[in-house]
């Protein structure tokens, strides 16, 4: 959720109330914090996940290991991205049950997606191999 600066304006010169500021304010501060750690940090993170030493030919992690970590990392942004939806929803009278459903919804794919990546990827493996022939057939 990538909140505008006229959308900040709107709601600091419409309403004073802090609620209503601190809502508008927060995925954009939550935002500009993830990036800069994602920033500074990304030499520690890229050697936690690639095997740093010279003599190494290439990384151990097959494309199965990267399946599972690009549905961890969809599942995260699934996650983080509905929490302003459902306070929102929370807070505010006005936002409706349906916006609650969708936030709801949202965080419970991303939870499946980090938490059963594992039978996602078992689920594509499956359906390319549908089809192929044995081999020595």
């Amino acid at each position: 959720m990538t909140v505008s600066p006229t959308v900040v304006w709107l709601a600091w010169e419409g309403s004073r109330n802090d609620v209503v500021l601190a809502l508008t304010i927060a995925p954009l501060a939550v935002q500009i914090i993830m990036a800069a750690l994602l920033w500074f940090l990304a030499g520690m993170i890229s050697r936690k996940m690639v095997d740093g030493s010279p003599n190494s030919e290439q990384t151990k992690m097959t494309p199965f290991d990267w399946w599972g970590l690009g549905f961890a990392l969809v599942g995260l942004f699934a996650i983080f991205s509905s929490l302003p939806e459902l306070v929102s929803a929370v807070v505010s009278k006005d936002y409706g049950i349906a916006a609650l459903i969708s936030g709801l919804l949202k965080m419970s794919l991303g939870i499946y997606l980090v938490l059963g990546w594992k039978g996602l990827v078992g689920l594509l493996i499956r359906t390319r191999e549908f089809g192929r022939k044995p081999e020595g057939t």
